[in-house]
């Protein structure tokens, strides 16, 4: 018989591997281990997670500093470490915890949305969004890739969370 922690692990996995990826420079190993991790940290600590708090950014939590903790103990392993990068990853992830009206799944509804909002962006704003998230590389290795400067992407990155963040709204609301 599965438990609810079972079943919002089951449910929360997904996204948090892939969290944990993206912070880990994509390394699908050490962020199944991260993940694994979170998830006994989490089942210990449940007495501390406060009713009416969001889940799933309260496993992003456990799961960042469980990140934080494998880098320190390898630091050979790359890791994302700017914090505008960990912030705008967070503000990302952060749209896997809104809610889902319609009976299409979760994650695969978010990933249409996601999808069809980074596909609307302008090439500058779409190719630094794919090289840091989808790519894993730090401000500093996109920004050679883009010919740009570091400043210039992290200001890309920033104005196109805020057209995906309002894209997949406005899409949620029209879907409601």
């Amino acid at each position: 018989m599965e438990t609810a922690f079972d079943i919002l692990a089951a449910q929360y996995r997904p996204m948090l591997i892939s969290y944990a990826r993206t912070l880990l420079g994509g390394d699908r190993h050490e962020a199944e281990d991260v993940v694994q991790e979170s998830f006994l940290v989490a089942h210990r600590r449940l007495g501390d997670f406060r009713e009416g708090e969001d889940f799933g950014r309260w496993l992003r939590g456990i799961a960042r500093h469980k990140v934080l903790e494998s880098r320190r103990s390898a630091r050979q392993r790359r890791a994302v470490v700017d914090a505008r990068i960990v912030e705008g990853i967070d503000e990302v992830y952060s749209l896997f915890d809104l809610p889902a009206p319609s009976e299409e799944p979760w994650q695969g509804r978010l990933a249409r949305f996601l999808q069809q909002c980074v596909e609307q962006l302008s090439d500058h704003l779409h190719d630094s969004i794919v090289r840091v998230y989808r790519d894993g590389l730090s401000l500093r290795d996109a920004a050679a890739v883009l010919n740009s400067s570091s400043a210039a992407v992290a200001q890309r990155l920033t104005r196109a969370r805020a057209l995906i963040r309002k894209c997949v709204a406005e899409q949620m609301e029209a879907e409601a």
